[in-house]
């Protein structure tokens, strides 16, 4: 089996001749977005979209829009036929090419939610992702791949703190603590946080920073369910089958 990003290339491109896409432009703008043009007014400030960690990349297919976080953004502009043969080494080009496949999917799929939530919706997310967790799984040991502050600390507050371990790619994170919940280094720990834990919880940011394949090869050996977050993953989950936690998405 291929990547997931190389399995999302192979299925889009069935897509694209499908539907007879190959031709069409698409531009994917890539600036710094405020605070307020990626997710609005939030009484949180500590998400990475606030705090200037990361950005979201917009990519436009005729009225269709699909986001993907990204710690590079930039401005890009391309057909569908170009985007398919983009080379995807760096976290440029990958977030370029999810959040593009996640535009087409959205106006090929008209249920399919793949621009990010606003205003309060960041914060109930939180507690809606716990609750529902607790109801399909019941008391468990949670792993969290990727720091989602309200996601973290809604599922430490359902959970308990010691059900739960965290790993974030971002070293001004690791070491801190979160709702009595230590954020540990993913790119040393993340094994480790798979193999202690009942269900993993990772955020769709995976799929565009190329840690996704990881992830999904510790999960599937040590036999865990694993779950994505968030709307970077949206092309993935509607093409691959991932399963995907977003509620808010619009």
């Amino acid at each position: 089996m291929g990547s997931t990003l190389q399995l999302i290339r192979q299925q889009l491109s069935l897509l694209v001749r499908e539907h007879d896409l190959g031709a069409e432009a698409i531009e994917i703008t890539a600036r710094p977005l405020s605070p307020d043009e990626a997710i609005g007014r939030t009484s949180r400030k500590d998400f990475p979209l606030v705090v200037g960690r990361e950005r979201l990349i917009e990519a436009q297919f005729r009225a269709a829009r699909g986001h993907a976080y990204t710690d590079m953004p930039a401005d890009y502009r391309s057909s569908l036929g170009e985007l398919l043969d983009l080379d995807l080494s760096d976290n440029a080009r990958r977030a370029f090419f999810v959040a593009a496949a996640n535009a087409v999917c959205r106006h090929l799929f008209d249920d399919l939610r793949t621009v990010h939530c606003r205003n309060d919706d960041p914060e109930r997310c939180g507690p809606w992702v716990a609750q529902e967790l607790l109801r399909r799984f019941g008391r468990i040991r949670v792993g969290v791949i990727g720091l989602n502050p309200a996601i973290v600390e809604a599922v430490s507050d359902t959970f308990g703190p010691d059900m739960v371990q965290v790993t974030d790619l971002d070293a001004t994170k690791v070491g801190t603590g979160l709702a009595g919940v230590r954020v540990c280094d993913a790119r040393r720990e993340t094994g480790a946080l798979v193999s202690r834990s009942d269900i993993v919880l990772a955020t769709g940011t995976t799929i565009a920073n190329g840690t996704a394949d990881m992830i999904t090869a510790l999960a599937e050996n040590h036999g865990k369910p694993l779950l994505f977050y968030g709307v970077t993953c949206a092309s993935a989950a509607q093409l691959l089958g991932y399963e995907r936690l977003c509620p808010y998405a619009s």
